[in-house]
């Protein structure tokens, strides 16, 4: 028996991995695709990481400023990996308990752990609302997953739907490729990137922000619960912030 066995060598998984090489606990970490699987095939090609050099340090060797490309990224994945046992082209099928531990059952045979981290991530798998099965055939549709430039796309105005990280992105990779772009915005917080003279993320950091866990939530169930649609209409409620104020004025916390 090991004492565990991680699931997904993407970033998360490849920390746990180093996390749990750091204290002498025995693992092997499965990837079903190759390291960074994701990371290869469901970025565009300007794709840039929205943390800061600074904020990746297990990335390794980035400009405390910069910003990585996808290409980047898989490189210094690769590069953290080959010092983490990871055992590719293995796809785990089902978890069961066992006694004290689980039997990971994978195509490879199985194996009993003590312990099992699942980092699979929850977005890679393209979801398409149904809306779009009804849109005419005509209309030709991509999900951020496939897309990679403004060159893939037929002539004409370009409708990007979700205004969060990859949509505000893609929405500039088309404006700079020459294209007409509607951007259909959604209740996705926002900040502004500077703020007296420090990035916004900088800011959010030294207030705690980033150090929040579902466990420290009065009730950890609310971070599945259906969103209710604020006194502004936007679709969402606020979450309040536990610490002090925002650090400017008219800031929201979601």
């Amino acid at each position: 028996m090991i004492d565990c066995v991680v699931v997904g060598a993407g970033p998360a998984g490849l920390a746990a991995s180093v996390a749990l090489a750091g204290r002498g606990i025995e693992h092997v970490v499965l990837e079903r695709d190759r390291v960074a699987g994701t990371w290869r095939d469901q970025r565009w090609d300007s794709f840039r990481l929205n943390t800061a050099g600074w904020m990746n340090a297990m990335l390794g060797g980035q400009a405390p400023d910069a910003y990585a490309g996808g290409p980047e990224v898989v490189r210094r994945l690769e590069r953290l990996a080959a010092g983490c046992p990871v055992r590719e082209g293995v796809r785990v099928a089902r978890l069961a308990p066992a006694g004290d531990g689980w039997t990971v059952a994978t195509d490879d045979g199985e194996l009993e752990a003590r312990t099992v981290v699942v980092a699979t991530g929850d977005q890679n798998l393209p979801r398409v609302p149904a809306l779009g099965r009804r849109l005419p055939g005509r209309v030709a549709q991509v999900h951020t997953a496939g897309y990679r430039g403004p060159g893939q796309l037929p002539d004409g105005t370009v409708l990007v739907v979700g205004s969060a990280q990859s949509g505000c992105q893609i929405a500039e990779d088309l404006l700079a490729g020459g294209r007409r772009v509607v951007l259909a915005t959604s209740p996705a917080g926002r900040v502004p990137f500077r703020y007296r003279g420090r990035e916004a993320i900088e800011w959010l950091t030294e207030a705690g922000f980033m150090d929040q866990r579902p466990r420290d939530l009065p009730d950890p169930a609310a971070m599945r619960a259906p969103r209710r649609s604020s006194p502004q209409g936007t679709g969402s409620a606020c979450r309040r912030w536990p610490g002090p104020a925002p650090p400017w004025p008219g800031a929201r916390w979601r």
